[in-house]
């Protein structure tokens, strides 16, 4: 039986961000509602459908958006902003694991962004973005993905912790 492992974004920030996004959407439809018994029926039916279709929407990023760690390799799902894609799947074996890293990168927009660093013997590294993961969940993360990668692998795996004075990484995108 195969071991799996699933991690659901339990940030503070995006959890907060994803109450005020519900709030704001519960409030459209409620108003639309309301415009709706005051007999404006055009912005009523336009309001309704954006609070809905945004509800939908929503609902939609929280239950598919994961990342799962099994004795095969790590998968983490892309990170989507309405019709934007923040990033692509991102899907990573074990073989050639050395070294995990959790670390600060410097994503798009110049933001800092927490992030796992996985480097492999062949010199290649790779980063897994955590933003919308809690401090707790990542220090989690890298422990089952050190366990997965030594059972697969056959050797041992370096955990590095991270040091909030430097250590930032300009992450990338491979064309």
């Amino acid at each position: 039986m195969e071991r799996r492992k699933v991690y659901r974004a339990k940030g503070r920030r995006y959890v907060v961000g994803l109450a005020v996004l519900f709030t704001v959407l519960v409030a459209m439809v409620g108003v639309s509602v309301w415009l709706f018994v005051i007999s404006l029926t055009v912005p009523a039916a336009i309001l309704l459908a954006v609070g809905i279709i945004g509800i939908v929407w929503a609902a939609i990023d929280v239950l598919t958006y994961k990342l799962v760690l099994t004795e095969e390799g790590i998968t983490l799902s892309e990170n989507r902003v309405l019709a934007s894609v923040k990033q692509q799947k991102v899907s990573l074996k074990y073989d050639g694991l050395c070294e995990i890293k959790h670390t600060i990168v410097l994503a798009e927009g110049a933001k800092n962004v927490p992030a796992i660093a996985l480097f492999y013997s062949n010199g290649n590294f790779e980063f897994l973005n955590m933003k919308r993961f809690s401090t707790g969940q990542i220090k989690s993360t890298m422990s089952d993905i050190k366990c997965l990668a030594e059972a697969k692998i056959g050797r041992e795996v370096t955990i590095f912790s991270y040091n909030k004075k430097g250590d930032i990484a300009v992450l990338y995108e491979k064309k």
